[in-house]
C-alpha cells in the first residue's frame, strides 16, 4: 500500500515537472507564420481545382466540379485539393470538398 502511493506521487510530481517545462517556451509567432503561409505559391502548373482550393474560390470549385472535375487530383507535389484549402486556411473550401466527397485520408508525397 505504501509503496503504490509512493509511486502515485512520484508520477504526480513528473507530470507537474513536464507540464511545467513547456511553460518556459516562447510562443510562436503566428504573424510570422501567416505571412509565410501567405507568401507560398501555388504552382501555376496544378491543376485546376487544386488552385481554386488554394485560393479559397468556392464559385470555381462548384463549377469544376459541377463539369466532372476529379475531387482528389492531384499537383507534382501529391497535394489534393483538400490539402491546399486546409494549407492556406479556407475551412469553407475544406467543408465543400468534404461535403463533395473528397478523400480525408489522402497523402501526399511527404506523407
Amino acid at each position: 500500500m505504501k509503496i503504490a502511493a509512493t509511486r502515485a506521487l512520484l508520477l504526480a510530481v513528473v507530470g507537474f515537472l513536464l507540464a511545467l517545462s513547456g511553460c518556459s517556451e516562447k510562443p510562436a509567432d503566428d504573424t510570422k507564420a501567416a505571412e509565410s503561409v501567405a507568401e507560398t505559391p501555388i504552382a501555376a502548373t496544378a491543376p485546376a481545382l487544386v488552385q481554386a482550393a488554394g485560393r479559397g474560390d468556392l464559385t470555381e470549385i462548384r463549377a469544376l466540379l459541377d463539369a466532372g472535375a476529379e475531387i482528389d487530383v492531384t499537383d507534382a507535389l501529391g497535394r489534393t485539393p483538400l490539402h491546399m484549402a486546409a494549407f492556406y486556411g479556407n475551412p469553407k473550401t475544406s467543408a465543400l470538398l468534404i461535403a463533395r466527397g473528397a478523400n480525408i485520408e489522402a497523402r501526399d508525397r511527404i506523407g
